[in-house]
């Protein structure tokens, strides 16, 4: 037994891939994974499918993604846009090696989300460093309903989380051995989550509060966290430059074929919704706090 042990603590990361598989094949995916849209959201995974498809089938021209939705150009094409179409863009791609199959849209997906949960794993590896308590938190996301329709889906909101998740594992890595490079990666890896969901922008924001933290003197750290200043603003810089440049173009570009009201690109805030939703939002808001605060001095004691 202790001989076992011992040979999954060596082999951490290949045993908690395997779980994941197992977990993937327990939920279905083996066979959901060759299906097309379907279920709740189908609306939104048929658009994102859609665009992929126009890619392989009518000429790879990255900035004219169009749908088989003829809305635009008083209703005679299908040229609109929401988020950057990475994925639909490298689902054509294999679409034009492979041949069409939803397969290959759903294995992309699939690949982010397990990536994304990997990343949590390792993250959790560093910051409480027990493999036991590493892999139950992690795979406790595969336990959510959410996560797993949308884990092997159609829809951008997998890839920019799991983006995100490995944009954090990147950024710990710099917090505790300083490598610049590793800051650059997680800055750049939030940069492609927020082309495929701008709310993902939002991790970024808390790691420029954490440099005003300490640029300011608020949080003492035990180390000093950034301390080449002029390669952190510089990747902001870069990050804003082609996030802010890409959402500017959808607009553009809708307005050009006058469809601009299909896909979100403004803003929905809070005061725009009734007083019941406000408060669930709220709620939500406290709920996510007081978890993340037990989850916190959990670690620390």
């Amino acid at each position: 037994m202790k001989k076992a042990i011992d040979i999954i603590r060596k082999r951490s990361d290949l045993f908690f891939l395997i779980l994941l598989l197992i977990i993937g094949l327990f939920y279905n995916y083996q066979e959901i994974i060759f299906k097309p849209p379907f279920s709740v959201h189908f609306w939104r995974q048929a658009d994102c499918a859609s665009i992929a498809y126009n890619y392989s089938q009518h000429g790879m021209s990255f900035f004219k993604p169009k749908m088989h939705n003829l809305m635009s150009d008083n209703l005679t094409t299908g040229y609109n846009v929401g988020e950057c179409p990475l994925i639909q863009y490298l689902a054509a791609i294999l679409y034009k090696i492979f041949g069409f199959k939803d397969f290959w849209y759903r294995i992309i997906i699939t690949f982010f989300y397990f990536t994304g949960i990997f990343a949590l794993f390792k993250i959790c590896k560093l910051l409480i460093v027990d493999l036991f308590w590493s892999c139950t938190l992690s795979l406790l996301f595969f336990a959510c309903p959410n996560l797993v329709f949308y884990g092997n889906n159609f829809i951008s909101d997998i890839p920019a989380f799991s983006l995100s998740l490995l944009s954090w594992l990147y950024f710990f890595k710099f917090y505790f051995n300083k490598n610049q490079k590793h800051l650059v990666i997680s800055i750049m890896l939030i940069l492609v989550a927020s082309l495929l969901k701008a709310t993902a922008g939002m991790n970024l924001i808390v790691i420029v509060l954490i440099f005003l933290f300490e640029y300011f003197h608020v949080v003492k750290f035990n180390d000093k966290i950034f301390s080449k200043i002029k390669i952190f603003i510089f990747s902001i810089i870069v990050f804003f430059a082609i996030t802010i440049s890409w959402y500017l173009y959808a607009r553009y570009y809708n307005q050009v074929h006058q469809k601009t009201d299909y896909f979100l690109l403004g803003i929905w805030p809070i005061w725009s919704l009734a007083k019941e939703d406000i408060l669930d939002v709220l709620n939500g808001i406290v709920i996510g706090i007081k978890c993340t605060f037990i989850f916190l001095c959990y670690i620390y004691y």
